[in-house]
């Protein structure tokens, strides 16, 4: 296991540990509830296409499953989800079961992640946040291609390329009068590191395990796609931030989000 998977594994599961009291119940009001309101518009639309032919699908860096489970309510006959952090893969096992839910859960590092639970599957899905954890994307994608039927969609919705430039309201380099100012390099390399926790999961701040994070350009993403055997059927770009990170920006003529799908072709 490379370092930097490793520190993130023991950062994330920090974090998960210190989740608000609210945080498993509020998931799982909205998986009861209201579980296509877990993704985009966008990526709803494009999973009940998808889900409609039924099959597989399986949520690589699929945090505590919420978002597998919900995917779900498309009309897929199953699912799986696969995260680096154990406690939360244990609490989505435990949500599935809970809710009779047809999915199952394994804790893998997506490096050396091998064929298991159910694969091959028909769909393979990567939402915000999830590659930004991997320093080359080469192995992750080819590995990926590895779990998918020969034929698979795999769809990918994440912060837009440009966002490696952007700052957030917080960071010391944040320009009030030019909040949309390119700041960073396009082309960074080395990591981003974070002591700051998880926010979104729980009320309180807390010095956390030291987070790793890399920055990819559309080259490394479409390159790293081609070379696992993926054909790029479709790309679409918006303004609207699902990071919650440059919401301040939305709609305002930045590109801070896509949606992509690719077949695999072997």
């Amino acid at each position: 296991m490379a370092d930097f998977t490793h520190n993130n594994r023991k950062a994330w599961e920090q974090a998960f540990d210190k989740r608000s009291v609210d945080f498993d119940r509020e998931t799982i009001e909205l998986l009861k509830h209201e579980p296509a309101s877990l993704f985009s518009p966008a990526l709803r639309e494009m999973l009940h296409r998808l889900g409609a032919k039924g099959g597989a699908l399986a949520q690589f860096c699929c945090n505590n499953g919420r978002e597998t489970l919900a995917a779900l309510s498309f009309g897929f006959d199953r699912a799986a989800g696969y995260d680096i952090a154990r406690n939360m893969i244990e609490s989505a096992t435990r949500m599935a079961e809970s809710l009779t839910l047809p999915a199952t859960f394994e804790a893998c590092d997506l490096l050396t992640l091998k064929p298991g639970h159910g694969a091959p599957f028909d769909v393979g899905l990567l939402t915000v946040g999830a590659l930004c954890w991997f320093k080359d994307l080469n192995p992750v994608f080819k590995n990926i291609a590895a779990c998918l039927k020969d034929g698979a969609t795999l769809v990918i919705e994440d912060m837009h390329p440009a966002c490696n430039m952007l700052v957030e309201t917080d960071d010391p380099l944040y320009n009030l009068e030019h909040p949309a100012k390119m700041v960073h390099d396009y082309f960074k390399t080395s990591p981003w590191l974070s002591n700051d926790g998880m926010g979104y999961m729980t009320d309180d701040a807390y010095v956390s395990h030291t987070f790793e994070s890399y920055s990819h350009t559309w080259s490394s993403l479409i390159n790293g796609l081609v070379d696992a055997g993926f054909v790029i059927k479709r790309i679409e770009e918006n303004t609207v931030d699902q990071s919650n990170l440059f919401s301040h920006l939305d709609n305002q003529g930045i590109p801070l989000t896509y949606l992509l799908e690719a077949r695999l072709r072997r």
